[in-house]
């Protein structure tokens, strides 16, 4: 499957779908972004960075969470400047029309061995997000939680 429905809560429940690009002969993103926006889609969560799925978010309204490559995790936590070229790269060009409501990092790597990394990733990103202006973009980290047995 190339999304999955949830629901997501910031200010308010509204319904987000993850954007998985893991498959084969999957839809061009354009055609994504415009049957999300014709079911009434409000945010989606990027795994990780693409420019073809960003470069089809450009004016789309949509919400994004967008994720960090867990193998990047090392470089971004260990280089402030690493994290400043990771957010020029994948954020700064579409900042102007692209709504990023979250950076993730972490996909579930606790326990594990980027777990290390996680926190001082999370400070170097924040910080570059802050210094191209995004200061509302919340990086956060992202982990799913067994509740209880199935």
């Amino acid at each position: 499957k190339w999304i999955r429905w949830r629901d997501t809560i910031a200010g308010g429940a509204h319904i987000g779908v993850d954007y998985g690009r893991l498959g084969d002969n999957l839809p061009a993103p354009r055609d994504v972004i415009s049957l999300y926006k014709r079911c009434g889609i409000k945010s989606l969560r990027l795994f990780d960075p693409s420019p073809e799925v960003l470069q089809a978010l450009r004016g789309s309204n949509l919400r994004v969470s967008l994720g960090v490559r867990n193998e990047d995790l090392p470089s971004l936590a260990a280089s402030q400047a690493a994290a400043n070229a990771w957010v020029n790269t994948n954020v700064a060009p579409y900042r102007s029309n692209v709504t990023f409501g979250w950076i993730t990092l972490g996909n579930e790597v606790i326990p594990g061995p980027f777990a290390a990394s996680v926190a001082p990733a999370i400070n170097n990103i924040q910080n570059a997000i802050n210094s191209i202006g995004l200061s509302g973009t919340k990086v956060r980290y992202s982990n799913i939680i067994l509740l209880g047995k199935c």
